[in-house]
Formats: structure tokens, sequence, C-alpha cells
């Protein structure tokens, strides 16, 4: 309602939909948004599900994984 344009309440709900999920799985919000805007302007489309908080956490925690191994 003072967004200020009829489309900007839709473009925040996506944001804060997407911090809200960083927060219910434990993700630092800045980590995840750096790692997030760095990749996805070269990521191909079907790689989309990879940068879903969830998927990327697990992600994350695998590489993470290998490399102490």
């Amino acid at each position: 309602m003072f967004i200020g344009h009829p489309e900007a309440g839709e473009r925040s709900a996506v944001i804060y939909t997407l911090l809200g999920s960083c927060r219910r799985h434990g993700i630092n919000p800045f980590d995840y948004l750096k790692d997030l805007f760095t990749r996805l302007p070269a990521a191909k489309i079907t790689q989309i599900k990879e940068f879903k908080p969830a998927a990327w956490f697990k992600g994350k925690t695998e590489r993470v994984l290998a490399l102490d191994t």
C-alpha cells in the first residue's frame, strides 16, 4: 500500500520471503546474497534450483566438507 509502485509490493514480498527462508535455514543473508549475485549471472536456467536457500546451504555444506577431506 505504501511501497510507491503497484509492482513494488510483489517484488518486496519476494525479497522478504527469500530472506525469511534464509533465517529459517540458519543462513547469513549477506553471505547468501553475495554468493547469489556473484554466481547467478553466469548460471544456466537449469541451475536455478541450486540457488534456493535450502539447496544453497546444502551445497555450501557439501563444499566445505569436501575441502576438509
